[in-house]
């Protein structure tokens, strides 16, 4: 008497229930790369259609507006430090290099059309200003040290870039004056101002062009 094959009866049991799941695995792949192409049309089109800005700086996008950056270049009469260095000299002229970002203190919470916190708590101060300055030779292009340059850094409230207070601060008190006012040296609070809400429309413009391409697409 013949022992029934056990093996193969298992193996048949499960064939089908297999092959439907590695049938639904490539269905979901066909589906995500379809969606992949779809949204890049979508965006690609969304680019096209995106005024150019003529600054010059970059706008950035992770959860909304994200930061905008720039960067100038352009001569200017700069007091050389220390003036021992430069054989006495006090001034030269240079070509000067102001890299500009401004940028969100919190990069997953969406910017603030309108920042309604108090005065007194970090979260009133929701934007990042950071400028660098540096200063390079017109005669052999190498980097000069210059009163003036470096890093400047403090936070603002992103509804007039006037009200600023030290990265980590929040009193008063402790309002960085030395930074606000190497960068307003450079930028003016309606400047600042300006790039922001520029920033905010585009935000917006994405938003809504993104929504009707995702009709035009029957999605």
């Amino acid at each position: 008497m013949e022992k029934p094959v056990i093996g193969k009866s298992v193996c048949r049991k499960w064939i089908l229930p297999v092959l439907a799941v590695l049938l639904l695995i490539a269905a979901l792949i066909i589906w995500q790369r379809k969606k992949q192409e779809t949204e890049y049309t979508i965006i690609q089109a969304i680019i096209e259609e995106l005024p150019y800005y003529q600054d010059g700086g970059m706008y950035c996008f992770y959860y909304g507006f994200d930061q905008y950056i720039s960067e100038r270049t352009y001569k200017e009469n700069m007091l050389l430090f220390p003036v021992s260095q430069y054989d006495g000299k006090e001034y030269e002229e240079v070509l000067k290099t102001v890299r500009l970002q401004i940028s969100k203190r919190t990069i997953e919470q969406e910017p603030f059309f309108e920042n309604t916190a108090d005065a007194d708590s970090k979260e009133r101060y929701d934007v990042s200003v950071r400028i660098e300055i540096t200063a390079e030779s017109l005669a052999d292009g190498n980097e000069l040290s210059v009163v003036g340059g470096g890093f400047f850094e403090t936070n603002y409230c992103s509804n007039n870039f006037e009200e600023c207070r030290l990265w980590n601060g929040i009193d008063p008190a402790s309002a960085n004056s030395y930074s606000d006012h190497n960068i307003k040296q450079e930028y003016s609070a309606v400047q600042l101002l300006e790039y922001y809400r520029q920033g905010l429309e585009l935000q917006s413009r994405l938003v809504g062009l993104y929504c009707e391409r995702q009709g035009e697409h029957g999605r």
